[in-house]
Formats: structure tokens, C-alpha cells, sequence
């Protein structure tokens, strides 16, 4: 068996905590042992599905309040030996985020667990959990060892589509996502009683991925929440307060009811007797995956990308109503002719 995990060590980018913060009533965790875990009501005959952090016994939470990272610690790069041993995942050259069936420091150890329901129960002494629905950017694959997958998020897909394993049980296998993104993956669980031989089901949960995040992606989900991120947010879309969202975003204004007043504006200075143009801007925290250039124009046609020191010097300024800080850009040469300027903003992932 080849092994997936002889691979190359990426350097982490560690995630503010301030950006967890935003997500909410929900804890990102990316480097714990969680289980996700199959529940039986003896009483009312019911299952449930919740999340066992660092089990057995563990602490059992609900699923909606976890979001699960994966971290760019968990990117394979698929050389030969890789692509002949996972055929039905890529060729070589491709990439995936594959969090590991043994426990690896710095990655989160999930795994699938039934350690409430009892022995005798269930037919077979077996449950399931029953994968049912993908939302996502790319591709997800469930994988015990170099077989095939169990489950395959790709349309037509041939696989279970299920997780079987003993009462009491608890197993690790891989977990594989072909992009990073925000990703939404449905579960249900599954078993049929030993003594009437009815078969019952779960209510369906949403296990909430994150897979090599950027400050967008926590946006994205505090402000119109973790089920409409993993569909796609278009960034481009105009919201309600009248701003493309990328501008909200870059400019931390709220999309649906913020206004223009807090989109950078141009003022006069007076240096050494003479007058300068200048523009104001937010400066949000936690924007790293943004570019912000500073163009100028004589004509409102023809852009040119400004420089800092070259063309233009950047102060901090008192911070707006709301606490965010501020910077004054203040263009070197004073002012003689008609001109303008504006912020360019780019995302990237």
C-alpha cells in the first residue's frame, strides 16, 4: 500500500483569533480528535447524530455548532505513485485536502463513531451513517484505506454513499476535498431495531467544513450565515445597502444596510502652504487576502496604479464612528490640475 502520508510539510498560516470570533456562535476547530457520532433514544427509539469532542467519553455538542478546518497542513500533491494508488481521485499533478485516518499534530482527527447505542439493539449489532447531501466547491470523497471510496460527492458517482460500523464502534478513514472553500455535507444516520425490525432514521445534519480558509470565508458566513456561504456568495452582487459585496467586505461595511458613507473619500490638505489631494479610507483588520491599489486619473478614463512613497504617502488617521482605524493617503506633489483618485480592491484566494 502506498502511503499518503510521505508527503511534503506546508508551512500553516495561523488564523487570527479575532477571525473565529466572528463566526459567531460557532467554534471553528481544526486540530482535535472530534468524532461525529450516532446517538440511540432507548426510550423513544430515535437516533440522533452530534459531534464527541475528544472521545471516549468525550464532550458531545451539537453539530451546527462546530464548523470543521482544514488547514493547508492537509494538502497533498498527487505525484505517480499517488495517482496509481487512488485511481478513482486524480491524476498526478492534481491536489486535495485530505485530512489524515491517523492522528497527525496540527490536523483535525475526525472520525465516524456510534458510542451511544448498545449491544444487541440493532440487527447485526450494525449502524450506518447515511451521506445524503454535498454543497461545496468542489469535490468530496469519504476513504478507508486505497479502495474505493466509500462515499462520492461527484454526480453518477458509484459509491455506498454510507458508513458502516459496529455498535459502540468508532473508526478513522480520510476525509478529501478537491478545492478549499466553505463546504456543507448532509448526514443521517441509520440502524433497524433487533426486536421489531424496524428500520430508523435520523433527522438530517449539516457537517460544516472550512477548508483552507481566508478572512473572506468567516465573512462570508458571520454575515449571511454558514448554509448560504457553502451555496456561493457572489462578490460582485450589489446588496441591499447598494455596494458590490467585495466593497463591503473590504471596507467592512454591512452589505445589506450599509450606505456609502463609510467607502473611502478624497479631501484637501494643506502642507507647507500648499494643497495636497488626499484620500481617506477604512482600514479593516484581517484583510490579508485583499490587494489594495491606489490609482489616480486626470480624467476619470485612464487609471494609473499609484505607489506608496513614489507617489504617495499613508498616515493613520483617527478611527471612524464604529471603531474601525483609518489612513489618510496624501499624494506628494501638490495640486495643479484636475485630478483623481480611487481604490482599486482584488481578491485572490
Amino acid at each position: 500500500m502506498y502511503s499518503l502520508y510521505k508527503r511534503r510539510w506546508f508551512a500553516a498560516i495561523l488564523l487570527l483569533l479575532s477571525l473565529s470570533a466572528k463566526v459567531q456562535a460557532e467554534a471553528y476547530i481544526s486540530d482535535e480528535h472530534l468524532d461525529v457520532n450516532i446517538v440511540h433514544n432507548q426510550t423513544e427509539q430515535t437516533l440522533s447524530v452530534n459531534l464527541i469532542i475528544d472521545g471516549p467519553p468525550g464532550q458531545p455538542v451539537s453539530v451546527s455548532e462546530i464548523i470543521l478546518g482544514v488547514t493547508d497542513l492537509s494538502l497533498v500533491s498527487f505525484d505517480s505513485g499517488l495517482a496509481d494508488a487512488f485511481p478513482w481521485a486524480g491524476d498526478a499533478g492534481d491536489a486535495f485536502y485530505v485530512l489524515p485516518s491517523v492522528d497527525i499534530a496540527g490536523e483535525l482527527y475526525l472520525g465516524i463513531a456510534a458510542y451511544d447505542t448498545a449491544s444487541g439493539d440493532f440487527v447485526n449489532n450494525l449502524v450506518a451513517m447515511d451521506f445524503v447531501e454535498f454543497t461545496g466547491p468542489g469535490d468530496f470523497f469519504l476513504n478507508v484505506g486505497d479502495n474505493e471510496p466509500k462515499v462520492d460527492s461527484r454526480p453518477g458517482a458509484t459509491a455506498e454513499q454510507t458508513f458502516t460500523l459496529g455498535t459502540g464502534g468508532h473508526e478513522h478513514m480520510s476525509w478529501w476535498f478537491s478545492e478549499p472553500g466553505i463546504y456543507q455535507i448532509g448526514v443521517q444516520a441509520r440502524g433497524t431495531l433487533q426486536a421489531t425490525n424496524e428500520t430508523l432514521s435520523s433527522p438530517l445534519v449539516n457537517l460544516q467544513f472550512l477548508v483552507d480558509p481566508t478572512p473572506i470565508d468567516f465573512w462570508k458566513i458571520s454575515t449571511f450565515g454558514f448554509a448560504n456561504a457553502a451555496e456561493g456568495i457572489d462578490l460582485s452582487e450589489v446588496g441591499a445597502g447598494g455596494l458590490p459585496r467585495l466593497l463591503a467586505y473590504a471596507f467592512d461595511i454591512e452589505p445589506e444596510s450599509g450606505g456609502p458613507g463609510k467607502l473611502p473619500f478624497q479631501e484637501m490638505v494643506q502642507l507647507n502652504g500648499e494643497t495636497h489631494l488626499s484620500l481617506v479610507k477604512r482600514r479593516p483588520m484581517d484583510r490579508g487576502d485583499l490587494t489594495y491599489t491606489i490609482q489616480g486619473s486626470t480624467n476619470l478614463t485612464s487609471w494609473q496604479d499609484l505607489s506608496e512613497h513614489t507617489h504617495y504617502s499613508v498616515t493613520a488617521i483617527s478611527n471612524d464612528n464604529d471603531g474601525t482605524p483609518r489612513n489618510r493617503i496624501t499624494l506628494n506633489n501638490p495640486l495643479d490640475e484636475r485630478y483623481f483618485l480611487r481604490v482599486k480592491v482584488s481578491f485572490e484566494r
